[in-house]
Formats: structure tokens, sequence, C-alpha cells
């Protein structure tokens, strides 16, 4: 999620009441990486289930990643309005819903509904947790908490796809013991697969009643970090890099969803890995070597220019990316999970660099620049397309152009020198 340097606000806040809001946040972080990292693990079998084509199943991760693009702003714009409380408790009751509709209903446009009010939810979701952390934990620990964060969606992530494997096991085993007996229950008369989401749904339920409970401190917002009116839009749009900036975040929201949404079926595909077993697995471990790769990306930044951690960072993800899709199987079992690795500092790196590139209206750009996450749903989507006339491999092959979008970053930005901009520094998480 976007953000800005943070500032100090005294609190008088007792440390429990605190440690209960940074354990929220950090719930809500890990509940976002479940969501988004199953989308890829579910997808060879929505395919059989539903019988569809590559470019229909890539219709599921287009609808979450849609709403992100969609709502975005507006999210900004709501916080200003309401208490973070009322909004958080709204974000997730609409998540259930949207849980609610995909584990029940059980056919393809439900889904795709389903999935979309999700992703509308948890763009809201996000958009709150990194002012109310900043409220609880103050300015020097920040950095920390937000790179906690980080990781946090990482494990969550990592963990989806593994949760996964570990239902379908499930529920193949004829025991009627706990928690076999529950997972048959839940799997009754519709796809096995769906119970993952009732599983879920017991989550998100659990987190609803955390967050009626727990007492929420005050959060005020500087002037850089509001949404901004429609004259701040104007001035930023009126900046040409500002567009390049939008375009190479598009650019990589669309790697990374295009790759983890297709790793499983590419696997299963050409290699005839098990999509429910090893193949989600696989899935599990690129996401964990994301999660790693931002700790490492903090360190790196200690020692190198940015730029340069964002050009060698890009070629690895190019070269493990091509090993992965033209090499043998156990390059691809290897490379799969490296790009997840290089992909980890991308987004921070070039947020960064975008804010950094103007003096003002950081809030307003802030909001801009992530609504370019609906690139999660252009990748997918091509990918399908391209798959269903030339093969998977050649329909990812696609995202090449995007790769080179952000590798571009580092010529462009150093050419015209817009990283030097002296301005408040976005925390790179």
């Amino acid at each position: 999620m976007p953000t800005n340097q943070p500032f100090t606000l005294p609190t008088n806040q007792p440390a429990s009441k605190r440690f209960t809001i940074v354990v929220l946040v950090n719930l809500v972080y890990f509940e976002v990486g479940l969501m988004v990292s199953i989308i890829g693990a579910l997808i060879p079998d929505i395919i059989k289930a539903y019988g569809l084509s590559y470019s229909g199943a890539a219709t599921l991760p287009v609808a979450y990643y849609v709403s992100f693009g969609l709502f975005a702003i507006p999210s900004g714009i709501v916080i200003e309005k309401f208490t973070y409380k009322k909004l958080l408790l709204f974000s997730y009751a609409t998540a259930i819903i949207g849980i609610i509709l995909f584990a029940f209903f059980r056919n393809y446009y439900s889904s795709i509904i389903s999935l979309f009010i999700i992703g509308c939810a948890l763009t809201l979701a996000q958009v709150l947790a990194f002012p109310l952390l900043r409220e609880s934990v103050g300015a020097r620990k920040l950095p920390f908490h937000s790179t906690l964060n980080t990781l946090l969606y990482g494990v969550g992530a990592f963990l989806s796809p593994y949760f996964y494997t570990l239902v379908i096991r499930g529920i193949a085993n004829s025991s009627q013991d706990f928690p076999f007996n529950i997972l048959h229950f839940l799997s009754r008369n519709s796809f096995p697969w769906a119970a993952i989401y009732w599983i879920f749904l017991a989550l998100f339920l659990v987190t609803t009643l955390i967050i009626i409970v727990v007492k929420f401190p005050p959060v005020h917002l500087r002037e850089t970090e509001k949404i901004g009116n429609l004259s701040s839009f104007k001035a930023l749009l009126s900046k040409r890099h500002i567009y390049f900036y939008f375009f190479t975040l598009f650019a990589y929201a669309a790697c990374e969803q295009g790759v983890s949404n297709w790793i499983t079926q590419f696997l299963d595909t050409y290699h005839s890995v098990d999509p429910q077993t090893s193949g989600s697995f696989i899935l599990s471990l690129y996401w964990l070597l994301f999660a790693l790769g931002c700790m490492l990306g903090m360190v790196l930044l200690k020692y190198f220019e940015t730029l340069n951690i964002l050009l060698v960072f890009t070629l690895c993800a190019m070269i493990s990316f091509c090993l992965a899709i033209f090499g043998s199987r156990e390059l691809a079992l290897w490379c799969f999970p490296l790009t997840g690795l290089f992909h980890s500092v991308m987004w921070p790196l070039i947020l960064s660099l975008g804010i950094n590139s103007v003096k003002k209206h950081h809030g307003s750009l802030s909001g801009l620049l992530f609504a370019a996450s609906c690139g999660g749903a252009f990748g997918p989507m091509m990918v399908g397309r391209l798959g269903d006339l030339f093969g998977l491999r050649w329909g990812l092959f696609f995202l090449m152009i995007c790769y080179s979008a952000v590798a571009g970053v580092y010529f462009w930005s150093r050419g015209n020198n817009y990283h030097e901009l002296e301005t408040d520094k976005l925390v790179a998480v």
C-alpha cells in the first residue's frame, strides 16, 4: 500500500492497546496474503470443474485486481470522512459476504462477483491499515513494523496454497475423525476445493469479532497524506513522468500476478506436476521467497542506490522467469520461486521513486499510483488469452514486455534525474 513518511504524534495509549492494534494490522495483512495467493492455487481445479479456457480462468484474478484500481482512490477519500473502526468493520463484513458467495453458490459467475467484492473490501482494509499502525507505534518504529506487515503478507500468501493442499488431502481421507469430518461436511455436494473458503470465512469472522472488541485510537492525517481535491490530481496529471511511473507499476503488477496465478497450471500442463500438492507447494515457495526478499531489499538499501538494486533484481527476475518457462522440470521447480524473490522489491522501489519525483500532493499521488495495482488484472488476462492461442508457455512469455518496462525505470529515471528530488521519502516495504 502506498504511504508517506510518517510523523510523530503524541499518544497516551497504554502499551497493551498499542500492541493489540499492531497485532490486528498484521492480521489484516496476513489475511490479504491468504486471499491473494489462493486464486493461483485454485485455477487448475476451476478450469477442470467449469470446463474453462485459459481466458475464462483468467477472469477470476481480473475480477479481484480490477477492484484495486477502481477503489484505491475512493478508499482514500472515505477514510477522511468516517472512523477507522467503522470502516474496517464495513470492510470485513463486505469480505465475508464475498467469501460466502464463493463458497455457497459454487458457479463460475458467482465466483467472479465474489472475488470482485472481496477485492473491494481488502482494498479499503489496506488503505486503512498504515495510518492506523502509524498512530499506534510512532514514526521511529514504523519502518520495522511496515516490514513486518509485508512479511506477514508474504507468510499468508505462502500458507494459503499449503492450507489448500491440507484441505484436499483431508477431504480425500475417508476417516470421520476430527478434523476430517468437518472437511467432509464442508465439501458435501460441492467441489472439494471450495471448502478452503469456509475455513477463510471462520478466520474472517474471528477477526471481525476482534475489531468489534478493540478500542481504536483517533487517527490524524497530515496534509501530504490526504487524497486531496480535484486540483491536486490535475496538477499531477499535467506531469509527464507521473504517467511513466503509473505505467511501470502497472507493468510490475502484471508480472507479479501473471506469474503467480499461472504457476500451478503451467507445471501441470508442461511437467505433469500435481497442482493440488507439489504445484501448490511451489506456489507457496514463490510467496515465501517474495516475503524474504523484502527483508533482503531493506538491507541492500543501506548500501546501494535504489535504481541499481531495481535494475539488478529486474534482470535477475527476467532470467529466472525465462529459465522457469523454457527450462526442464527441475529448473521450473527452482526458478519460479526465485522469480518471487526478485519480484519482492520492485513495487516499493518504483513507488518510492514516483513519490520522490514531486514535492507536494503526496497523498493524491499515493492514491493514484496505488490504482496501478489493476495491472494485476491485466497480466493474468493476457497470459490466459495468448495461452489459448499459442500455448501457455508463450502466453507467459508475453510478460517479458512488462519486465522490460520495469527495467526501463533505471534508464528513464536516471536520464531525467527524477530520483534525485528532495522530498519526504516513502517507507520502502
